[in-house]
């Protein structure tokens, strides 16, 4: 099971509070300015387990922990904001996620980050709140895109529309492996905004809420595939046959709906890093679900890539006449 650089900061909970207290005090900005480590009593304590952990030699940075902090700080960062939020949903409110959902959304520090809601125009307030999790979700595709990107069925296509794309990131990864690919995201008003603040020539964002059931006024276009990365777990089964029915009607003819999503919760990853992926776990499905929901659609082949990541992502192709 690969492991981006980063997740070994994220596998312990212990070392993980300690790196977090660690950012949010001042510390670690403090030792990389080459300042001498403070001596009181408590500072000691958190010194301690971060040499302990992996992140201090002694005085200094862990050659391995000062290259992630080097490359890729804010991914680290936004990973271990998110994870510190799950385990305080967890540890007090498990049973709820397990057995009153509602409750438990309705209580906990991770639903609440994603308001889509409040990304509905494009003002300085919904931009200010959206980048909150377009900014998680953009650090997670930094980890996942490398592993997922060669998988993807996209080999002499011209045309993709993504839909809920972010802001960009994955469509950025797999237009460099494929030159010839041109990418629409549709994505809500502040999603956009913040996607359009770094350019790309191949890469166009619409407006738009694909929850609709006909996305023609926004995408008039037809493509030659439409993608779904990490977003269909969000909506409940009907929704599902809702966007997939849309996506149908924008394709091209001989076109395909590319699924990228992982499959059901499993708890063979133990490491504290996995709450991140236990908080949704209730709407993860079996990738079954969406073969059968594309069968009813009329796709007449399929192709499945399995990717084992921090979970297993399941990579599904339906072709269309």
């Amino acid at each position: 099971m690969p492991q981006a650089p980063e997740d070994k900061f994220l596998n312990n909970f212990l070392g993980a509070v300690a790196l977090d207290a660690a950012f949010r005090s001042g510390l670690i900005d403090k030792i990389a300015l080459g300042n001498s480590l403070p001596t009181d009593k408590n500072a000691h304590v958190l010194i301690g387990i971060l040499q302990s952990y992996g992140v201090l030699d002694g005085a200094v940075f862990n050659p391995v922990f000062q290259n992630v902090l080097n490359e890729r700080r804010f991914v680290l960062e936004q990973k271990l904001s998110f994870l510190i939020k799950a385990a305080v949903d967890i540890s007090t409110n498990f049973d709820k996620l397990l057995f009153d959902l509602p409750t438990f959304m309705e209580r906990s520090n991770t639903f609440t980050l994603f308001r889509y809601d409040q990304a509905m125009n494009a003002g300085p307030t919904a931009i200010y709140e959206t980048r909150k999790w377009v900014n998680y979700l953009g650090a997670l595709t930094k980890s996942e895109a490398p592993n997922l990107v060669p998988y993807l069925p996209l080999d002499g296509l011209e045309s993709v529309l993504e839909v809920g794309g972010n802001a960009g990131d994955f469509a950025r990864s797999y237009l460099a492996a494929f030159p010839s690919l041109n990418t629409t995201i549709l994505d809500l008003p502040a999603v956009c905004a913040i996607g359009e603040e770094s350019p790309h020539t191949r890469l166009n964002f619409v407006v738009g809420d694909a929850r609709k059931t006909d996305w023609s006024a926004e995408v008039p276009a037809l493509y030659d595939a439409v993608l779904f990365k990490s977003v269909l777990h969000d909506w409940p089964d009907d929704q599902v046959v809702t966007l997939l029915r849309a996506a149908k009607a924008r394709l091209k003819p001989s076109g395909r709906i590319i699924i990228c999503e992982r499959g059901s919760y499993e708890a063979s990853n133990l490491n504290f890093s996995n709450v991140a992926n236990l908080v949704f776990s209730p709407f993860y499905r079996s990738a079954e679900l969406y073969l059968q929901t594309m069968t009813s659609l009329g796709a007449i082949q399929f192709h499945q890539s399995k990717v084992t990541l921090d979970m297993t992502f399941y990579i599904t192709t339906g072709y269309f006449e």
